[in-house]
């Protein structure tokens, strides 16, 4: 798919340049094409004179007109709107659903050289539900036999959710593609990288400790590196509770490399002289995309690297909606006391 995109941007690339050509060689046809009638007017103007002096043996002026400026300047122009025309159709083209399961090709057989294989791409497609995902049993019984008694495998490539990928099954594997399992496998592999990232910065902050080490110098982690770090707090007008008809929500993150213990300690009234209660069990921890534990929260969460995890606390009084964002936007509602691995961390609101 990409070589394909490739080719046709390659393709774009060409059109537009013979576009721009033929408009250069369209002005250049009209220069000619000008210069070719102020000749012959010239020339015109020389022969009236010459019969005017009567001169019968005065050498004949001969007017030699090409027709290729005339050409050029014609159609230039049409074949530049052309090749201008397919480079709008095709940046305007529309866009392929990239949520749509798309098999490049099937190849089932003994080899992936030609002949050692049969092209099952077009089967493989019959069994697309939906046009967003599969489930079927490759081998024999679908594909035929075109190789009795001997091993086969089948070769695909498909793209689903934005991913292009390449699968080698083996005789009568389930083959299984859906939307939801490419969402998943791109989870997967972005907290794989958010952990080898956390891992190259424990391994930088280690080396940073044998240093000191060696130097006698103890390094204390919480001030080298942050511990936790405000994602977004918002005021919430539709709590269920009735003791606490307002909330403001507050999601988290464990931006160190190391598993945070987090309790609630205190709220600090801000510059807005709002106070707020710091009900129990309000702690939640987000995993697979979902808060737990439900469906109340916890006193203390362990927060692994870079996970994510909120509270809500309860303004006290009758502020509005509106009066609560805007404190919050100007980072005046207060702020909210933490104990972070029996350290005390304060998150301004």
């Amino acid at each position: 798919m990409r070589e394909r995109e490739s080719v046709w941007s390659s393709a774009v690339v060409v059109a537009t340049l013979i576009g721009i050509a033929c408009i250069v060689l369209a002005f250049w046809g009209n220069h000619l094409a000008a210069e070719q009638v102020r000749y012959a007017k010239l020339s015109y103007e020389l022969a009236a004179q010459s019969v005017a002096n009567a001169q019968p043996n005065s050498d004949k002026q001969e007017t030699n007109v090409s027709n290729w400026p005339l050409i050029l300047s014609t159609v230039s122009p049409l074949v530049g709107v052309v090749f201008f025309g397919f480079v709008l159709l095709r940046i305007a083209r529309p866009k392929g659903d990239p949520n749509k399961l798309i098999i490049h090709y099937a190849r089932y057989g003994i080899g992936t050289h030609r002949g050692e294989y049969r092209d099952v791409a077009e089967i493989l497609r019959g069994y697309i539900k939906n046009g967003n995902s599969i489930d079927v049993n490759v081998g024999h019984v679908i594909f035929g036999d075109p190789f009795p008694g001997q091993s086969k495998y089948t070769h695909l490539k498909y793209s689903l959710g934005g991913v292009t990928r390449v699968l080698s099954l083996q005789e009568m594997q389930k083959l299984t593609l859906s939307k939801a399992d490419t969402d998943l496998d791109l989870q997967i592999a972005k907290k794989r990288e958010w952990h080898a990232k956390a891992e190259a910065l424990q391994s930088e902050v280690d080396s940073m400790k044998q240093e000191l080490a060696n130097r006698g110098t103890s390094l204390n982690l919480a001030s080298v590196l942050p511990q936790i770090h405000l994602v977004y707090a918002k005021p919430d007008p539709l709590a269920p509770e009735a003791d606490y008809p307002s909330k403001v929500r507050c999601e988290l993150q464990n931006t160190s490399t190391e598993s945070a213990k987090v309790r609630v300690a205190e709220w600090i009234p801000g510059i807005s002289g709002l106070h707020a209660k710091l009900p129990g069990r309000t702690l939640q921890l987000r995993i697979a995309g979902d808060w737990w534990p439900k469906p109340d929260g916890a006193d203390e969460v362990h927060v692994p690297p870079l996970e994510f995890f909120h509270l809500w606390i309860a303004p006290s009084g009758h502020s509005t909606i509106d009066e609560l964002q805007r404190w919050l936007t100007a980072g005046q509602l207060g702020t909210l006391a933490l104990i972070v691995n029996e350290t005390r961390v304060e998150v301004r609101l």
